[in-house]
């Protein structure tokens, strides 16, 4: 037998009609000093799956930019008493 990934897809109406209006803010960052190392490394060998990861290298704030954005935006959002929901595959 062979065992396959799962993705479970859900519509927005399904999981919560609670929910405000999806609101789409698109923030740009760069890479982290290992990130970026491993980001080239995974280009040179044509590794997809890398590349989508190594945004997310860094394992702190400090050392991942685009992990200290994500906890600004909700630094931001719970100083404003909202919430946030994060969906992310990496």
């Amino acid at each position: 037998e062979t065992i396959q990934e799962v993705y479970l897809r859900r519509n927005r109406t399904d999981v919560l009609e609670e929910l405000p209006e999806l609101e789409i803010k698109e923030e740009w960052t760069n890479f982290g000093r290992e990130e970026a190392r491993a980001y080239q490394e995974a280009v040179k060998y044509d590794m997809i799956m890398d590349m989508r990861r190594a945004a997310w290298l860094g394992g702190s704030p400090s050392e991942s930019p685009k992990l200290a954005c994500l906890m600004e935006i909700c630094d931001r959002a719970r100083e404003n008493g909202h919430k946030v929901l994060v969906f992310f595959l990496f």
